[in-house]
């Protein structure tokens, strides 16, 4: 899948500037809300400035290490199509390390 990261770090929901992690696709303008589904989302006031990012692009992953939050979250996705014209991209797995 031809991919890349967009990293948010103003992003709020829950937590003030807690930043997030977006796949994006190459192919077309992305579009839609932020979610747990297409993100990974941070979850400490402030922490969204901390955010370490990179694109292992060998399995087409985000890892994400959010310090704030004693993590580093591993996520793969996939794309999908549902034959109508709309298409999008959903998490195929994700892991998670706690420090």
């Amino acid at each position: 899948m031809a991919s890349s990261l967009s990293t948010r770090p103003h992003w709020s929901k829950n937590a003030i500037f807690a930043g997030a992690v977006t796949i994006m696709r190459n192919d077309a303008l992305s579009q839609g809300l932020l979610s747990s589904v297409n993100s990974v989302l941070g979850t400490t006031i402030g922490a969204g400035f901390r955010l370490n990012v990179t694109h292992d692009r060998l399995l087409d992953r985000a890892v994400v290490g959010r310090p704030a939050d004693k993590l580093v979250t591993f996520r793969a996705f996939s794309l999908f199509a549902d034959g109508f014209g709309v298409t999008g991209i959903l998490a195929r797995y994700s892991s998670e390390l706690r420090r």
